[in-house]
């Protein structure tokens, strides 16, 4: 059987696992395929705030040694502790985050241009700018993610000692797309074994019409599956096994053995995951929150088409719900495989 990996890149909140993963995981695994699942995103603010990475950027540069922000960064854990701690006071979490703000101001000027929240990660370059993201991709002083993916980054390792062949991303908003596209690039260089990297998610479907055959991204992809990924990630590993004849997988753009930019026919989905959402390989301690809240989700696209919001142009396929009491029912499994009874409802 393929060994086959999906990756949350970096670029998203840190406080909660995001929804796409699990839920392709358990509708893989019900169709008897085996897939490993990775919240990069996660993994690399937990680096990101450590002492580790504070110690790097202290011997990149003298000057941070006189920032009056100093000091208080040496208390990084221990912020990171506060935040994920039920019994923690309000002047605690108070001083945690200050901790972490002053930590976020001084990589910033140890990565020129560089800047992360708690919702979004920004660049010297901008990520709206094919020539500014491939300048990113190379750009070391600007660009942490380069060193990270090079050396301190586990999955890399993981990817390499297990074999993995697939490897799909998950790509939901555009402060993503630099970190992705950085860890692509690691992966061809660093991962023999790897033989495709596709792009999918809400972000990637909405740009798809803008990558065309000389596109620069194909250097480090080999394919973009729109829309709803479950039936067609389904039928697209069956092939990458075995014969590698996508012209009937719906949604899917990719290159030919002649690097021709071929794209199926869009199919609207008119079926719904129903299965509960399996977070199996994300590490629910990492997250900065106190009380971790579970995603789930009642229905797929929308009644509606606002010009104001992207799930119409980004989900694809009819509105279609699951009966309340299947809901309830996901909820109940999550809750007793993970002991998590907080959730929140997505769509």
């Amino acid at each position: 059987m393929m060994k086959s990996m999906l990756i949350f890149p970096p670029g998203w909140d840190p406080r909660g696992p995001y929804l796409s993963l699990p839920v392709l995981k358990a509708y893989l695994q019900q169709n008897n395929q085996e897939v490993l699942i990775r919240d990069e995103n996660v993994e690399f603010y937990d680096f990101f705030f450590s002492e580790q990475f504070f110690k790097r950027m202290s011997r990149e540069t003298s000057t941070l040694k006189k920032s009056i922000y100093f000091n208080s960064t040496l208390h990084i854990q221990e912020a990171k502790d506060v935040i994920r701690s039920k019994d923690s006071k309000s002047w605690q979490r108070k001083f945690a985050w200050n901790v972490l703000s002053n930590l976020n101001y001084l990589a910033g000027k140890v990565y020129k241009g560089f800047e992360i929240d708690f919702n979004s990660m920004h660049f010297k370059y901008s990520h709206d700018s094919t020539s500014e993201i491939m300048k990113a991709l190379s750009d070391r002083a600007a660009n942490p993610l380069i060193e990270y993916f090079e050396k301190d980054f586990s999955t890399i390792e993981e990817i390499k000692n297990q074999e993995i062949e697939y490897i799909g991303f998950s790509v939901t908003g555009n402060t993503q797309l630099i970190p992705t596209l950085t860890m692509c690039k690691a992966i061809k260089e660093l991962c023999p074994s790897v033989k495709h990297i596709q792009l999918g998610g809400n972000f990637i479907t909405r740009i798809s019409s803008l990558i065309g055959n000389l596109h620069p991204f194909w250097n480090y992809i080999d394919s973009m599956l729109l829309y709803d990924g479950e039936e067609n990630l389904s039928s697209f590993l069956q092939q990458l096994e075995n014969n590698k004849d996508y012209s009937n997988i719906p949604n899917l753009y990719y290159l030919d053995d002649h690097r021709n930019l071929k794209r199926n026919e869009i199919v609207e989905s008119k079926t719904i995951n129903s299965l509960p959402p399996d977070f199996d390989g994300f590490d629910f301690s990492k997250y900065f929150t106190d009380n971790l809240w579970i995603p789930i989700y009642t229905s797929r696209a929308c009644v509606n088409k606002c010009n104001f919001c992207t799930i119409p142009n980004a989900s694809g396929g009819k509105f279609r719900h699951m009966p309340a009491k299947k809901v309830v029912e996901n909820m109940e499994v999550v809750k007793e495989k993970y002991g998590i009874s907080h959730f929140f409802i997505c769509r």
